[in-house]
This record gives structure tokens, C-alpha cells and sequence, in this order.
């Protein structure tokens, strides 16, 4: 791994700490402008990336693709990943080589497991191509506008994915 997973681990907690400080204080406010969004077509998930994640994203890490919206801003029509769909909804590639999810509501998602599943699914399937990835980075959106504590045993599955799998877990 090129860069180390101390380092690693610092941006993706600096990338956490934006998140929370910036969507988790505007939440009500990021739901309905989603809502609203929605009138005119699209879905939550790629909406709410669009909308806020990826300015947050790239300007911590501005050699990123978000959702096939390219560093200069400009979408790629024809994004794949490996050469095949489905492809993560981020892709960080400086300093670290990580990919991301999204998942829009938490609680309304089938599993953590399905997000993990593709995660791992991109770091094992970039170890035969040339471009590899190392980490994985998985972003839940809570939309139930309940903002609970995080337990005990969430802390060590969140610590226990990083040192065991690479993926760094953030809940908003």
C-alpha cells in the first residue's frame, strides 16, 4: 500500500469530521432540498451525492470522481469501473486509492452487509487490474432525523471493518 494506513485513516477522519460538522448540522434542511429535488427526477441516493458530498469530497480530495462528476466538475456520461457497471459511487485516487458507497437512509437500506459486499467486491476485483485500491470508505445517510448516540458495540464494528478489512464506516 502506497500510502500508509495511518495516513489513510487521518484523511478519511478528516473527510468524517466534514461530513458531520456540514450535512449532520443541516440535515432537516438536506432532506427537503432532496425531497424537492426529487419532483424533477432522479434518485435520493445519486441526488444527495451530487448535491453535498461532492463538494465536501473534493475539496479534501480533489483528484476524485463522485457519481461520474469528474474533478473539473464535468460529468462523465460513460463512467465505468473495471470496465463493467455496477461502480462505486466515489472514487478517491490521491493521495490514498480508495472506493466508496453512498447509501442514502440508514435504516431503509436492505444491510450494512450489502454495502460492505460491494466494497469488497471493488478492492478484490482491482487487485487484476492496473489502477488497485486499498481502502474502502462506506457513507450512510440517517434521514430519520433521530440523532442517537452511537453504541458500544457500533464503535467496535466501525473499528473492527478499518483494521480488518480496510473500509472506514461514516454515519450522518
Amino acid at each position: 500500500m502506497e500510502i500508509e494506513k495511518s495516513e489513510t485513516y487521518k484523511q478519511l477522519l478528516g473527510l468524517q469530521t466534514s461530513l458531520k460538522g456540514t450535512i449532520g448540522d443541516n440535515k432537516n434542511v438536506i432532506i427537503k432540498q432532496v425531497k424537492l429535488a426529487l419532483i424533477s427526477g432522479g434518485e435520493a441516493e445519486g441526488l444527495f451525492t451530487k448535491m453535498f458530498l461532492l463538494p465536501i469530497i473534493q475539496k479534501i480530495f480533489p483528484n476524485s470522481i463522485v457519481e461520474g462528476v469528474n474533478s473539473a466538475g464535468k460529468t462523465q456520461f460513460k463512467h465505468t469501473f473495471f470496465g463493467a457497471k455496477p461502480a462505486p459511487d466515489f472514487i478517491i485516487e490521491e493521495p490514498a486509492k480508495i472506493v466508496g458507497e453512498v447509501k442514502y437512509d440508514f435504516f431503509a437500506t436492505r444491510s450494512v452487509a450489502t454495502a460492505i459486499g460491494q466494497i469488497l467486491l471493488y478492492l478484490e476485483a482491482s487487485k487484476a487490474e492496473s489502477q488497485q485500491y486499498d481502502y474502502g470508505c462506506i457513507i450512510f445517510f440517517d434521514t430519520s432525523l433521530k440523532f442517537k448516540e452511537q453504541k458500544k458495540e457500533e464503535s467496535h464494528f466501525i473499528e473492527h471493518l478499518w483494521t480488518n478489512e480496510n473500509i472506514f464506516l461514516i454515519i450522518i
